[in-house]
């Protein structure tokens, strides 16, 4: 029965790591980048970091969704943590339209 809960616990560990913790810290880049003062990087180094950040956010989380939207056709359980990647992927993409 132990074993069982240790598993169980390790899979939820390792979606909650692979589907909120990485997609958090990229996300939590581009606006360390974006709101980085213009002394210390300068306006176009900046500005190309947080493209360099948003863009490739921007398209994972397109692809991230169209993972989560097969795995529900399948009826696959993960669907969820697939929507919620690609939430927190599509913020930087937000924040730059918005910021820019």
């Amino acid at each position: 029965m132990m074993e069982s809960n240790d598993k169980d616990r390790a899979e939820r560990d390792r979606l909650l790591l692979y589907h909120i913790v990485v997609p958090l810290i990229a996300a939590v880049s581009f606006f360390v980048i974006a709101y980085t003062p213009v002394q210390v990087l300068g306006c176009v180094t900046r500005g190309l970091l947080a493209i360099a950040v948003a863009v490739p956010c921007s398209i994972g989380a397109v692809v991230v969704s169209i993972i989560g939207s097969k795995a529900r056709v399948r009826g696959d359980a993960t669907w969820k943590w697939w929507l919620i990647t690609s939430i927190i992927l599509a913020i930087p993409g937000i924040g730059l339209l918005i910021l820019a």
